[in-house]
């Protein structure tokens, strides 16, 4: 090996050149110990502007440092005039080509051309994602210009047709805030909205809510939507109102409708499959059944504008042979009725609004207010046969004396 010197220029013609080793293995090789620079390029300039690489003293690893006297530590350029950028990659497709994960423990920001402030940042304290106003966010799968989900301008988030939307936590803040306007929960799978914003869920492509939860609570259902809920019990209602869980609406079974009271055993208001109204029974054998542990399940009372109180029942108008109120016993038969089983002009017993009582439809027997008896034409008085102590009919008040029937074809008073 030979050194040449042409011209203030001093060269090698062949070998390699050592600077701390005797046996350089590439045309410049230089050795250095532990905590030393391997190599520094600085510019004789006011504050000496320099580039140093070496290796770190701790962890080995080889770096490449721009520094400069007064300044410390000074940004440097790669490609500054243009050209891509490759790591892991020796063909480099974009300005910056990174095969293999990318990973920033501080902030990421994508500023426009020359400037300083981000359209797209993403911060490392509150773990979301800024877009500048004005600006659009597309996630899009690689290779593929159409956005999987977009962030648009407006502020509306478009999930495109046939992809899904999944987070342990999501959070929408408003601009440039760490705080979720709407924050889904990944513990109890429940959504928050925060004080005075409105949280409005509406068909792809709409903007108006199919269903809305305003901030002063209220939810409205859009015109010709529905709103669904599970069946719930009751014990636990699927609807409720006003915080209290065992207070609402619930499905006993199909076509069926309850509503339960916290306490209560039974519901207080119950419609099975054929339309019928249980009141304290869920099990109603009529059109208005009505089960309760007071004496008067059924009270009509008047009230200070009117106070009349009728309790009115009626037959159909088509067939007036039925209409009435019939006394049942605890198993269901018949005991006593009150009103008609013959015609709606003739009924078999009638309570006068002067206090009289008429029985049968041409009026075969008679009380009227004053206490008399009036027995129809053609009538007849059935009375039992009596005895001596005890006669059959008496008269005022005096139950031993009176008329009674010792035997057939007699009569004693």
């Amino acid at each position: 090996m030979s050194w040449v010197d042409s011209g203030g220029n001093v060269y090698i013609t062949s070998g390699n050149v050592g600077i701390g080793t005797s046996t350089p293995d590439a045309p410049l090789d230089v050795e250095v110990g532990a905590n030393a620079e391997a190599f520094r390029l600085t510019r004789t300039d006011t504050n000496a502007p320099r580039l140093k690489f070496g290796f770190h003293p701790t962890t080995g690893f080889a770096y490449l440092q721009a520094n400069r006297d007064n300044y410390g530590d000074q940004p440097l350029l790669l490609n500054p005039n243009g050209a891509n950028v490759g790591v892991n990659t020796n063909n480099p497709a974009a300005v910056l080509d990174v095969v293999g994960d990318v990973r920033a423990s501080q902030s990421v920001s994508t500023p426009n051309l020359l400037t300083q402030s981000g359209d797209l940042t993403i911060t490392p304290a509150g773990g979301y994602v800024v877009v500048t106003a004005g600006k659009t966010l597309r996630v899009t799968t690689v290779g593929t210009a159409s956005g999987d989900l977009t962030l648009s301008p407006a502020g509306n988030v478009v999930v495109a047709s046939g992809k899904v939307l999944s987070a342990d936590t999501l959070q929408a803040p408003t601009l440039g805030t760490g705080s979720g306007d709407l924050t889904l929960s990944p513990t109890g799978s429940y959504v928050v909205v925060a004080s005075g914003k409105t949280l409005r869920v509406s068909t792809l492509g709409t903007a108006s809510g199919d269903l809305t939860l305003s901030p002063a609570g209220n939810v409205v259902v859009a015109s010709g939507k529905v709103l669904m809920a599970a069946a719930g019990t009751q014990a636990a209602p699927a609807v409720t109102l006003g915080g209290d869980t065992a207070t609402g609406l619930y499905r006993p079974a199909a076509n069926q409708v309850g509503i339960a009271i916290s306490g209560q055993a039974a519901p207080v208001f119950f419609v099975d499959s054929n339309g019928r109204v249980g009141i304290g029974t869920a099990s109603p054998g009529a059109p208005l059944h009505v089960v309760g542990a007071s004496q008067d399940k059924v009270l009509a009372e008047g009230s200070a504008a009117n106070y009349n109180a009728y309790l009115a029942v009626r037959g159909h108008t088509s067939i007036q042979s039925q209409g009435g109120v019939r006394f049942l016993n605890a198993a269901g038969e018949q005991v006593a009725v009150l009103g008609t089983y013959l015609n709606a002009t003739n009924p078999e017993l009638t309570l006068g609004s002067s206090g009289g009582v008429t029985i049968n439809p041409a009026a075969d027997l008679t009380l009227n207010p004053g206490g008399s008896v009036v027995m129809g034409d053609g009538k007849v008085l059935k009375a039992a046969a009596g005895t001596q102590a005890a006669p059959s009919i008496t008269l005022g008040g005096d139950s031993a004396t009176g008329i009674y029937c010792p035997g057939t074809n007699s009569l004693v008073v």
